[in-house]
């Protein structure tokens, strides 16, 4: 009786092992011209967790890790040898998902990658029709990285030679950017609204706002003519609102208040601080700025406990805030108006991260800016 419930109890771990093992993410490569030994960092890009390392073996490699969250993800490859370009292959992944990457050399952001997800498919189709633009931009960027290395070991005379280069390299690569953008308008016109296209328009939607960017009335086409259920979506009306900003909040007028949520999904507003200052700290899950600022935010909410209450507001769809906010501690107010880039983001004129706003206790704007330096929120404070 005893071995009949081992057996038992054994088939139960096994079978466990398992149904777990099929619902990893398993992704195989195979790349020519890169030596062994490279190795490669697989990514949560919204969690910005590092997943699995593994290194480059007879030009093959294998992945087959658990993943953090269920549902569609996008992960991101890496290397940070020298030679690779400072990026990543894109690939999209479910629970069980198997993926095949190939590439012929060292710019990874061009593998190709294939899959039976719609996501990895749209993507594959936009690098085959802007391959030999996008392979030019990938060898100014892994050039450009190449000579800021050799900038740190250089002679004088040496730097001035690297400059003028660095210098050529950013005028052709901006070139090659300006004519990529112009060509992503035709291409998004005819493409699939999917998740590629919402995160190449709108990306095309934040550029536009640049003075040389070749054609913004081409991006409001692209909005344009977008169905109604598609310009109602969380996603149409960000675009929207980077289109078509709405007058925004400025220094010495009232600030603006919205319904706000915790990742507990409780409701809050601003209005709870009447009475305190407020600093605003405007973040996504992308922006690694915003994390440097980590710590220092944590002396402010300790250092001015009941006169001063921080708020962080991420722009996130739920699972990337969640999954960003699980890896790095918030002991202040981490709320979300779940609008992404049509809510308070746009409201407070937001245009990059991490951006802060000063607020009085009598509820008006003392000031706004955008970035982030070591001591700089302490001095603000002060």
């Amino acid at each position: 009786m005893k071995i009949k419930s081992l057996i038992f109890f054994l088939f139960l771990f096994v079978t466990a092992i398992s149904v777990s093992a099929q619902n990893n993410y398993v992704i195989e490569g195979e790349v020519k011209n890169i030596k062994d030994g490279i190795e490669l960092i697989l990514m949560d890009v919204p969690a910005r967790t590092q997943l699995a390392t593994c290194t480059i073996k007879n030009g093959t490699f294998r992945f087959d890790v658990k993943p953090i969250q269920s549902g569609l993800r996008k992960l991101g490859l890496i290397s940070n040898a020298d030679g690779f370009p400072p990026a990543y292959t894109t690939i999209y992944m479910r629970e069980g998902s198997y993926v095949k990457v190939t590439g012929e050399n060292n710019l990874n952001n061009l593998w190709k990658v294939e899959s039976d997800i719609k996501e990895n498919q749209s993507l594959a189709a936009y690098f085959d029709y802007f391959r030999e633009d996008e392979t030019e931009f990938a060898k100014c960027a892994t050039a450009s990285m190449d000579l800021q290395r050799q900038l740190l070991t250089a002679t004088e005379a040496e730097k001035s030679q690297i400059s003028r280069k660095m210098a050529e390299l950013k005028n052709h690569s901006w070139n090659i950017q300006l004519d990529i953008w112009k060509k992503s308008i035709e291409y998004f016109k005819t493409a699939e609204v999917d998740a590629v296209w919402w995160e190449f328009v709108t990306s095309l939607a934040k550029n536009s706002r640049m003075d040389d960017f070749p054609d913004k009335e081409g991006v409001k086409a692209l909005y344009n003519a977008l169905s109604d259920e598609h310009k109602q979506s969380i996603e149409g009306k960000s675009i929207f609102t980077i289109l078509y900003p709405a007058q925004v909040a400025e220094d010495g007028k009232p600030m603006i208040d919205a319904e706000l949520f915790d990742l507990q999904g409780n409701k809050h507003s601003l209005a709870e601080f009447k009475g305190t200052y407020i600093l605003l700290d405007f973040w996504n899950y992308s922006c690694s700025v915003c994390y440097l600022a980590i710590p220092e935010m944590q002396e402010i909410a300790v250092k001015y406990k009941g006169r001063l209450n921080v708020v962080s507001l991420s722009t996130d769809k739920k699972e990337n805030w969640e999954a960003a906010s699980q890896k790095h501690g918030f002991i202040w107010h981490n709320w979300n108006d779940m609008k992404q880039l049509s809510g308070l983001y746009a409201a407070y004129g937001v245009y990059a991260f991490p951006h802060y706003v000063l607020i009085s206790p009598n509820g008006k704007i003392i000031e706004s800016w955008t970035g982030y330096r070591k001591g700089l929120l302490l001095e603000k404070m002060e």
